[in-house]
């Protein structure tokens, strides 16, 4: 009778010890369709381009997709053109280039009294393994901030059409500034509409390039984030994604330090600090100084096994600095040191 109660003793015991282990390896949870908001915005500007065909603005950009209600119903296909930039004419450029964003997609018909969510195709990069993956409730999703419709049959006038914009908890009047300078007040709206918009994963990555998190790119991210609202669990979560995802610029490594102490000086929470101080301790690189105390990329220290010390997984990772500024607008007279 003792021995079964000792059995039970130690098995309760071994529970609640794996239950605390993973509580504590879950200082942060992955984002859920709880945590998003959507908003659907109303074009300022429609404009007749020819018989059936309509250019909208929507203001800004954000990454969403069209909503569509008409009024009355058209049995003809209607055409659908989403995208960021415009070309020479005004109108949606169809081939922008890099990833700037453009889609054409085909309705075979409008339906009357229907809500119509544009349905759009996924781009292979930034859903690929090792992407920030959205709830799938979301659908596919891209940035845009014009449209044009062709081959509409009934009156605009029929149609309501919104730009439908996800993002992450967002508090709008948490910080507000008005100055009598109207492009300081422009400058303002812009960068705090684009942390807004980029919040979209819930995690501070490089846009919609690869959908993936950069230490330095997040660091900025973060300090206008906590200029703008006192949200904080966007910024932790990346923070903690960047512990076991670390990204090969030297430069970037060294950020995820600064950004763990950017969180405890806005939260005062030492959690996160004590959980990781000795992943932290390894990302100065004060292991690969120099006797003149710089740290080189190029150090004999910088070994496989502390390439896994680091977060990487494999130690064969090429991990180096960076330039990081388009070729074409580097300075060439200038020698970088190595």
């Amino acid at each position: 009778m003792k021995l079964r109660s000792k059995r039970k003793y130690y098995f309760l015991q071994a529970i609640f010890l794996l239950s605390f282990t993973f509580v504590q390896s879950q200082i942060t949870s992955a984002p859920t369709e709880n945590d998003f908001e959507t908003e659907l915005v109303k074009p300022v500007k429609i404009i007749k381009i020819a018989e059936g065909h309509y250019f909208i603005d929507f203001g800004k950009a954000y990454f969403g997709t069209v909503v569509m209600h008409s009024k009355k119903q058209q049995n003809d296909s209607l055409i659908v053109h989403l995208g960021e930039k415009l070309n020479d004419n005004k109108l949606i450029d169809k081939t922008p280039g890099g990833t700037i964003r453009y889609q054409k997609a085909k309705l075979n018909q409008l339906d009357a009294n229907q809500n119509i969510v544009i349905s759009l195709k996924a781009d292979k990069r930034n859903t690929k393994v090792g992407a920030i993956q959205l709830p799938s409730s979301f659908g596919v999703i891209m940035p845009f901030r014009y449209c044009e419709i062709e081959n509409l049959k009934i009156p605009i006038e029929e149609l309501e059409i919104y730009q439908k914009g996800y993002y992450y908890k967002f508090d709008d009047e948490a910080a507000i500034f008005k100055s009598s300078d109207t492009i300081l007040n422009a400058v303002w709206d812009l960068g705090k509409h684009t942390i807004k918009a980029t919040s979209f994963t819930g995690y501070y990555v490089d846009g919609d390039r690869e959908r993936i998190p950069y230490e330095a790119d997040a660091y900025i991210n973060q300090l206008s984030h906590y200029a703008l609202d006192s949200e904080y669990s966007l910024a932790r979560r990346t923070n903690e994604y960047f512990i076991n995802h670390p990204t090969w610029p030297t430069e970037w490594l060294l950020h995820t330090v600064l950004l763990f102490y950017q969180d405890y000086m806005y939260t005062g929470e030492v959690e996160m600090l004590e959980k990781y101080y000795d992943v932290l301790k390894t990302r100065t690189l004060m292991d690969l100084e120099r006797k003149d105390g710089l740290i080189s990329s190029k150090s004999d220290k910088l070994t496989g096994d502390f390439k896994l010390e680091l977060g990487f997984t494999k130690p064969d990772t090429r991990v180096r600095d960076i330039v990081d500024w388009p070729a074409g607008q580097k300075d060439t007279r200038m020698e970088i040191s190595q």
